[in-house]
């Protein structure tokens, strides 16, 4: 195949590569904002499914196709991986790690995407542990209770 050593990219990033061997250009900065997107916990599919589209227009159904069989389990295994690991990895809803990953690159930028989640897991737990506790307190046992409503005589 002629066409493929011209496509031959300089970068050594799988998903780089791929982008690149389809014939898109600046292949690697599109691979940054896959990264970006993907630790903003929104993932690859806002380059994947132009990218594609654009490939079929101008590069044909080969390479459009290419891509295509790329992407698709890409795009599988960012979205049903990612929170099956993310959930093993912590006992936390998983849109609670969300919450804290948008969150958190909102107020803080960059370093937010860390703190954020770890301010609400931390916060999370602890709301947690005080309503459990006060569950316990709460609960009498009938001894308890009766003590507590009739007063003892002296």
């Amino acid at each position: 195949c002629d066409l493929l050593p011209e496509r031959v990219p300089s970068c050594r990033h799988p998903g780089c590569q791929c982008l690149a061997v389809a014939g898109l250009p600046a292949a690697p900065i599109l691979t940054a904002v896959m990264f970006m997107l993907c630790i903003a916990q929104i993932g690859p599919v806002l380059v994947m499914i132009p990218a594609v589209i654009w490939v079929y227009h101008e590069s044909g159904t080969v390479w459009g196709s290419v891509l295509l069989v790329w992407a698709i389990p890409v795009l599988i295994l960012d979205n049903f991986l990612r929170p099956v690991l993310i959930k093993k990895g912590a006992d936390l809803p998983l849109l609670l790690i969300f919450a804290g990953v948008i969150g958190g690159l909102l107020a803080l930028g960059i370093i937010g995407l860390f703190v954020g989640p770890v301010v609400l897991a931390v916060t999370y737990t602890l709301l947690e542990a005080w309503v459990k506790g006060d569950q316990k307190d709460t609960t009498m046992d009938a001894s308890q209770q009766n003590s507590a409503v009739m007063p003892r005589n002296p």
